[in-house]
């Protein structure tokens, strides 16, 4: 919930935007499974690389990318949580009542997450992602790069459009 200068439309502010995510996919549900099925883990991975997942837990506070995308004039966006990325994308397209076409290949996911989601057989764009935030923009390049000057990594993950359509490829 929010104010805005003037009304503006969907047309003007959602369909043909670019659907951007910060950090990665499955971030907060693989460091608490790293942190409480510790040892189960380490009959197939090192302590070291468990850790490295575990520690991602400090990474899933999404205000400083809120902050920054607020300066920006960022109206929409959507923190991804339970039901993970998948999870998130749908309850924004509904949300706006919008459409998507989603590249799973650009959706960001740290090996350790891969690693993780494979010996607990979970799929890691429905896992847990508290830490990432997806937001929607039409001028993508500049966000990405005042993100980056933040320290936050990001990317273009989609586009929306108008209907009911989700598209993933």
């Amino acid at each position: 919930m929010g104010s805005a200068p003037a009304v503006m439309t969907l047309e003007e502010t959602v369909y043909g935007s670019d659907l951007v995510m910060t950090k990665s996919a499955g971030l907060a549900g693989a460091a608490l499974l790293a942190k409480y099925y510790r040892e189960n883990l380490h009959e197939r991975y090192t302590y070291t690389f468990i850790d490295k997942a575990a520690a991602r837990e400090t990474e899933i506070s999404v205000l400083p990318e809120i902050k920054v995308l607020k300066e920006l004039g960022i109206r929409h966006m959507h923190d991804v949580a339970e039901g993970g990325v998948f999870g998130a994308v749908w309850e924004l397209c509904e949300r706006l009542c919008a459409g998507v076409e989603l590249d799973l290949k650009k959706i960001p996911i740290c090996q350790e997450t891969v690693e993780i989601c494979e010996y607990f057989d979970i799929n890691p764009y429905q896992l847990k992602g508290d830490g990432a935030l997806l937001f929607l923009t039409h001028d993508s390049t500049a966000a990405i790069k005042a993100l980056k000057e933040a320290g936050i990594s990001a990317v273009v993950i989609g586009r929306m459009n108008e209907g009911n359509d989700r598209i993933l490829i």
